[in-house]
């Protein structure tokens, strides 16, 4: 999966973000909705510049994805865009850790440790 704001619109050239879509088999999972390239993702202009690009293989575990409204959490010329995938099939069911932690703490106790988190519940 590779996401971002690529300057140019899929479909336009035969180079650059078509050549990877074709040769690595990629497409926009929000771009196979129909009507879904009625907009533009970029404030000052009228194109589609921000993709989700996944394996056409992986549409399956896609439960929804999408643009959001401009501005709707960051302050921004580009739409937000996500996808919500279900973890089980795009993982599969026995994922490899990729990362162990080695230190023995967690970020929370770190802050607790630090005073920055209270235990007591009386301000929630």
């Amino acid at each position: 999966m590779v996401a971002g704001d690529f300057n140019t619109d899929l479909g336009e050239e035969k180079r650059g973000l078509d050549h990877l879509c074709s040769e690595c088999n990629l497409i926009d999972p929000i771009l196979t909705t129909p009507g879904a390239a009625d907009f533009s993702t970029y404030n000052h202009g009228k194109n589609i510049l921000d993709y989700i690009l996944i394996d056409q293989e992986l549409l399956p575990t896609i439960v929804r994805c999408g643009y959001e409204a401009f501005h709707a959490h960051v302050i921004s010329d580009h739409r937000g865009v996500y996808i919500d995938v279900d973890t089980d099939l795009f993982f599969g069911v026995d994922p490899q850790v990729l990362s162990e932690n080695k230190q023995g703490t967690s970020s929370v106790q770190k802050l607790t440790k630090l005073g920055l988190i209270s235990t007591t519940n009386t301000n929630i």
